[in-house]
């Protein structure tokens, strides 16, 4: 087998190019890179010019000839001109083995950069772009959103801008043209996310935030920031077509967002209340959904004026940032609500804040809160004065008590 010093002398064209070349300006090149595990032998050695040479790189040399197909003819050439020159074919000969070697390698190496290429488009999909089914998914989840009442206008203009800029560029000035700064709109988005879930899932905080793969980063750390905060989010309405009387609290107590459920707490005085009016003494005792039912039953819905605030604990009075439901679009969703129950001060001061215009159209009453906080009403004061005295007067059509009407 010839050694390296002798192929040197005998290789007087370059392996790639042809190009005569003087002793001075040949140099080794190896068929299978070093950076490949390729070793320095004669049979892994071709003889080169520096220009091929820095072209080649660490490149293999399946890769390298399929690139520059003008080079192969020269490659080959070159071998037969050593063994020429040898008088043997021992060197094509094992240059041959080294080159199947080189092929499987160049074979794995495609795989590898193949797999790694979809992975990489899979990403960019997920990431960057919105594939056309995925934006007609959002629209209709975005029609369901308005026809259910789930999002305010506020919120609808922000869907509108999301489908329009996906990765919400330019939201700042947006949210000036809104009239709102930037902590509000991260709010809304907020709300969004955990009343519709149009946006993608990418992360679940803990209180429930969802966050959007498209969402630009600005955002997402500011939303991630906002989940380490007293975040509260109200429930979905429990309501049919049927239902004539609408009670709305404030906002869900600790006890009910951990439970997800109106009124949960053992102490609050709510589904008793609610069971003399049905004449079902037991209905604190049934399971959830079965309340839910038989005040529908009975005519009666359930939501808050509240969507979604800040608030360290259940006290009503720890409210900050408050964002209201859609309640106008409830009722016109629900066109035999008449009558609206407010149960407590601060369901009232905020229905009366964010929804003054629809007094003259509803009737409207303020009730004391059945929460176990107020402690000063006992259940005698709320049959004598409160929730069940009007709900009654209500369903018989009797007239309704002035001194309790806002």
């Amino acid at each position: 087998m010839i050694n390296l010093q002798k192929l040197r002398h005998l290789s007087c064209i370059c392996a790639y190019c042809g190009k005569v070349m003087p002793i001075n300006e040949r140099t080794n090149d190896h068929i299978i890179p070093r950076s490949a595990n390729g070793q320095t032998e004669a049979n892994n050695i071709v003889i080169c010019c520096q220009e091929c040479n820095g072209l080649k790189g660490s490149t293999l040399i399946n890769d390298f000839l399929e690139k520059y197909p003008e080079k192969a003819e020269c490659f080959y050439n070159y071998l037969n001109m050593i063994d020429y020159q040898t008088g043997n074919s021992e060197y094509s000969d094992a240059v041959s083995e080294v080159l199947s070697e080189s092929l499987r390698m160049s074979y794995k190496r495609k795989k590898h950069r193949e797999k790694k290429l979809r992975k990489k488009q899979k990403k960019a999909a997920n990431t960057i772009s919105i594939k056309q089914e995925d934006i007609q998914d959002i629209e209709y989840q975005f029609e369901l959103s308005r026809q259910k009442f789930y999002i305010n206008e506020l919120q609808a203009k922000i869907l509108d801008y999301y489908l329009k800029h996906p990765d919400f560029s330019d939201y700042k000035t947006f949210a000036e043209n809104l009239g709102i700064g930037k902590s509000r709109f991260i709010r809304e988005i907020c709300c969004i996310n955990n009343l519709t879930g149009i946006f993608k899932i990418k992360k679940m905080s803990e209180n429930g935030i969802v966050l959007n793969n498209f969402i630009c980063d600005n955002i997402q750390n500011q939303i991630i920031k906002m989940s380490d905060s007293p975040n509260c989010q109200s429930f979905l309405p429990s309501i049919n077509l049927e239902s004539e009387i609408l009670i709305l609290g404030s906002m869900p107590g600790v006890k009910s967002l951990e439970e997800q459920q109106y009124y949960a707490h053992p102490q609050n005085r709510f589904w008793k209340l609610m069971g003399m009016f049905c004449n079902l003494d037991n209905l604190q005792e049934l399971r959830y959904q079965e309340k839910l039912q038989t005040l529908l039953k009975n005519k009666i819905a359930l939501w808050d004026v509240i969507q979604s605030c800040e608030r360290n604990g259940s006290l009503d009075s720890n409210i900050q940032n408050e964002i209201p439901n859609n309640i106008l679009n409830l009722l016109k969703q629900f066109p035999n609500i008449k009558t609206i129950c407010l149960n407590g001060n601060k369901a009232y001061s905020a229905f009366k804040k964010y929804f003054s215009e629809i007094l003259k159209d509803y009737k409207c009453y303020k009730m004391p809160s059945t929460s176990p906080a107020n402690a000063r009403y006992k259940m005698e004061d709320y049959e004598r004065e409160a929730l069940i005295k009007i709900l009654e007067e209500v369903v018989k059509n009797d007239v309704a008590i002035s001194q309790r009407k806002l």
